[in-house]
């Protein structure tokens, strides 16, 4: 199996459902290292969980090649798709998991402590289903801002990833992040912490 070429990449994506067995299985070879990355980075750091990484990205590739027949405009945005697939599984699976448990009540951490913070991953002392919900009622006032959010968080990119991915400069990506931590931050009620 030969591997795809990185400019070849998002023109095989876009003609997923047309390619032969080859070429699909070069796109599933390119494809899969990454999703298996952004779903390992989900779960980083979570203690008690059954699920897996490869199933993580498995359920994503699945989505993301059979349940969005559109295009895609190059990579980037392929990826933040796969960012909100993925956010979507395992708040789902934290769905299921409280709803067995009756209960939960997680404090939501402090943005401020992830604003720099490359590795920010889910773990155990964020209320994830509470960050879902509320990122899903800040992309109704602000979804640039949401978005920004949601590729630092669920997709472990950095400022300048996130840049890249949205088409944006780095210093509209800071301030979106900025405004969309001191929304959250309002949201849940939390004492923002004092710089310095």
């Amino acid at each position: 199996m030969s591997a795809v070429p990185p400019s070849n990449l998002t023109d095989l994506i876009n003609r997923r459902t047309s390619v032969d067995k080859p070429e699909l299985e070069a796109l599933a070879a390119a494809l899969w290292p990454k999703l298996e990355r952004l779903a390992a980075h989900q779960l980083q750091g979570r203690s008690g969980l059954t699920l897996q990484a490869s199933d993580l990205a498995q359920d994503a590739y699945i989505a993301l090649m059979h349940e969005f027949p559109g295009r895609f405009n190059n990579r980037e945005h392929f990826y933040a798709l796969a960012a909100r697939i993925v956010r979507n599984i395992v708040v789902d699976y934290l769905r299921r998991r409280s709803a067995e448990k009756r209960g939960g009540g997680l404090p939501f951490e402090r943005l401020e402590k992830a604003e720099n913070d490359v590795s920010a991953s889910i773990d155990d002392s964020v209320d994830w289903i509470a960050v879902d919900a509320a990122l899903s009622v800040l992309a109704q006032k602000h979804e640039a801002a949401a978005q920004v959010v949601e590729l630092k968080f669920f997709a472990g990119l950095t400022n300048e990833q996130i840049a890249e991915a949205m088409d944006l400069s780095r210093a509209t990506v800071i301030r979106h992040y900025r405004y969309a931590r001191a929304w959250l931050i309002d949201h849940f009620g939390a004492e923002p912490a004092h710089d310095g």
